[in-house]
């Protein structure tokens, strides 16, 4: 008994003189680098299918004067992120017959111009 009781006194006497850990919550402070990269781009319309509307030139009587033309009715809109030129390219188009561009009305009769 005196063997077991000297034991008990031993280990209680080892655990009061463990080291003890404390945990504390704290506040850190510092600086995370943050970057955003917006990539040059255009957008037609508010569109990215490929459609943008009805070319409409209406009628033409007199063909020695200016034709003017709108997309649809609200005309045709190009908007570039900033230091993006826009640049807008008409080509020649699948009525063109040599030096005389013509366009359609999409039932066969041509308008030179």
């Amino acid at each position: 008994m005196n063997k077991q009781k000297a034991a008990l006194a031993a280990l209680s006497s080892l655990f009061l003189f463990m080291p003890t850990t404390f945990v504390e919550s704290a506040t850190i402070t510092g600086n995370i680098a943050v970057s955003l990269t917006v990539n040059s781009t255009c957008l037609v319309n508010n569109v990215s299918s490929g459609t943008f509307g009805t070319l409409a030139f209406g009628q033409v009587a007199d063909l020695n004067n200016n034709v003017d033309a709108e997309v649809g009715t609200t005309g045709l809109s190009v908007l570039c992120s900033s230091g993006t030129a826009a640049v807008l390219t008409i080509g020649a188009g699948a009525n063109d017959a040599s030096a005389v561009h013509r366009l359609t009305n999409g039932a066969g009769t041509t308008t030179p111009h």
